[in-house]
């Protein structure tokens, strides 16, 4: 179990992923965390984008127990027109700009 206070984090998914090049990838917060007024805030993943684990921000507005490993958000795609060139810039393959500077 996690004891987490208010506040903002980075947090890293156990997952990566791979986003089609016909798609944008989006997370989006589980409604069992978004009940606890928790919220994850994610930009639009382009199409192209690959990493081994994903991750982005956690907003808590109180005190929250979480199991670790526990599945906080889920990733789902809108499917797009294909674009003429794939992302491929300087943190592919990164979930922040900590683990690139490693």
């Amino acid at each position: 179990m996690l004891e987490i206070d208010k506040g903002s984090y980075a947090i890293t998914f156990n997952e990566g992923c791979k986003i089609p090049a016909n798609a944008s990838g989006f997370i989006l917060h589980r409604s069992s965390l978004y009940r606890t007024g928790t919220s994850i805030v994610s930009p639009v993943w382009d199409s192209g984008y690959e990493t081994q684990k994903m991750g982005t921000v956690m907003i808590v507005s109180v005190f929250l127990i979480l199991e670790k490993n526990a599945r906080a958000a889920q990733m789902f795609f809108q499917q797009n027109a294909p674009v003429d060139e794939l992302y491929d810039g300087q943190w592919q393959g990164g979930t922040n700009a900590w683990e690139q500077k490693k």
